[in-house]
């Protein structure tokens, strides 16, 4: 059974009310996102509140995360009240079809539901965590275009075959990937996540590719430089 909290150096995730728990790959996406000077920071699909308390712990930014699932919602609410950085925290229970902001922002985040077409299983909240009826890739396309100032990007961690679907969405509303991080378990075995970085230009893509462990088990030396900085025990 996963443990009610997963504790980092500097924040804990309570996640006992949450579909989705704390994952390595999020973990690693967290990391990964290069929030340059953002002053304003948007997270789609909260979760626990992982992402947002990532960035928080190195930016100086505002973050307000979006929510739909109802325990998910108090949850990331009560990790972000927690943390050394609630003043700069807001989650909000809604959809993000219907959020609305009088301002935009200089990034946006999110690791979206991406089951297509799978069968459903029992548990509601942990359905509309994976599966994506509850938010298809054509409206957070769409809520990224909107939302995302000029001149921002937005980070999205989706598997390979999704986020080829993703690609297509965020092209209809002229945002384009300009960095491609792919992820893998050992460096043997196939990418399983894809990381996309997009932006309102068409630029020569940058790849990069991380294995998580090598292939005696072990973490990598690339994925320990990135994590340490959160990570317990790394």
């Amino acid at each position: 059974m996963p443990n009610s909290f997963f504790q980092f150096k500097q924040f804990r995730v309570e996640q006992g009310q949450a579909a989705m728990k704390v994952t390595t790959e999020a973990c690693l996406f967290g990391s990964l996102i290069e929030p340059r000077q953002a002053s304003r920071i948007l997270d789609i699909g909260a979760g626990t509140g992982l992402l947002s308390l990532m960035l928080a712990q190195n930016t100086n930014a505002h973050i307000d995360a979006v929510e739909l699932d109802s325990s998910a919602y108090h949850q990331s609410k009560a990790n972000f009240e927690a943390s050394p950085w609630a003043h700069q925290l807001t989650v909000y229970h809604s959809e993000i079809q219907s959020f609305h902001t009088d301002e935009k922002y200089d990034l946006v985040i999110s690791n979206p539901p991406f089951f297509q077409e799978h069968q459903a299983g029992q548990k509601a909240n942990k359905n509309m965590a994976l599966h994506n009826e509850s938010l298809s890739y054509q409206d957070l396309a769409e809520s990224i275009t909107c939302l995302m100032k000029d001149g921002g990007d937005a980070w999205v961690l989706l598997p390979p075959h999704p986020m080829e679907l993703f690609v297509k969405k965020m092209a209809q509303g002229k945002l384009f990937p300009f960095k491609k991080i792919n992820i893998l378990n050992r460096p043997s075995q196939t990418v399983f996540r894809n990381i996309y970085a997009f932006e309102k230009e068409v630029n020569e893509v940058e790849e990069v590719e991380i294995s998580i462990r090598d292939e005696e088990g072990n973490y990598t030396q690339a994925f320990i430089d990135l994590l340490k900085p959160y990570y317990l025990h790394l």
